[in-house]
């Protein structure tokens, strides 16, 4: 398929960039932020990944109205925190508003060992319920894991959000209906050869799909990349949603317009649902 992309104005409407670490653009945050506005980029949900990082986006959330906070232990991390991480994720998601996250799980590290990262992920799932805070979820390759964990542990009625999804057709029925989950999709569903993403994307109900960058971890196709983001990074930063949403907008059959108010309607919704549309 041949995506032709045509980039509007900033008046196609706000965006809500979904799920994105701006944690770690370092000393060209602000300058990324600048960017970011200039392309209608109202909001950004902020994931933490380790006790290393919570304070940075706490800071982040207390700087910039903007900015969402979540705070979560992700697997990559996990075997490095500390014996009280728990308590100490509990003390930052009950400092201000804020969502559990990002956390789940992923087959393609060596360890911790799955059983291990599901022991992890449930934890988080019954905390965030204790809290009534949603769930921002990584999952890569451990979707059997995901439903087995689910099954064990349902997630919090205040939301599901899996990000950067790259599941199953089928499964997108199974997480929306049984588990109330939204999806949020970035930049990589527009790569070269992705028929089975582009049917998994047309797959997702319209009122459960957010945008995402995940700036700077996930780089972006270089069509669909107008800025570069930090260096030594894959090549990603916020304010290329705007280029991004063009060209999911066309994998769709909508227009850019089209697509970037029902994101934003969308993520206000997801926002609601916790108090921070």
């Amino acid at each position: 398929m041949v995506i032709r992309v045509h980039i509007a104005r900033v008046s196609a409407g706000p965006l809500i960039d979904a799920h994105v670490h701006l944690q770690n653009l370092g000393g060209e945050l602000e300058g990324m932020l600048q960017r970011a506005a200039g392309q209608g980029i109202e909001r950004f949900i902020c994931n933490g990944t380790s006790e290393s990082d919570w304070p940075l986006v706490a800071a982040l959330a207390r700087q910039h109205r903007q900015v969402v906070p979540c705070f979560g232990l992700h697997p990559w991390h996990a075997d490095g925190a500390s014996p009280h991480w728990l308590e100490t994720l509990q003390g930052f998601l009950g400092a201000m508003p804020s969502a559990v996250g990002e956390i789940g799980l992923d087959r393609c590290i060596r360890s911790p060992a799955m059983e291990t990262q599901a022991a992890l992920f449930k934890v988080q799932i019954r905390l965030a319920k204790v809290l009534n805070r949603p769930i921002m979820v990584h999952c890569v390759r451990a979707w059997d894991g995901l439903l087995r964990a689910f099954a064990e542990e349902p997630p919090p009625s205040s939301g599901t959000l899996v990000h950067a999804y790259a599941g199953s057709v089928s499964l997108v029925k199974t997480l929306s209906q049984k588990y109330d989950a939204f999806f949020s999709l970035a930049g990589n569903v527009l790569g070269h050869g992705s028929p089975a993403r582009h049917q998994t994307l047309r797959a997702i109900p319209k009122n459960r799909l957010l945008l995402e960058t995940d700036a700077p971890d996930l780089a972006v196709p270089s069509e669909f990349r107008l800025f570069p983001g930090p260096a030594g990074k894959p090549g990603n930063e916020p304010a290329n949603l705007r280029c991004m949403t063009a060209g999911i907008a066309s994998v769709l059959g909508m227009s850019e317009s089209e697509l970037a108010a029902l994101a934003w309607d969308n993520g206000q919704y997801f926002l609601s649902r916790w108090g921070l549309a």
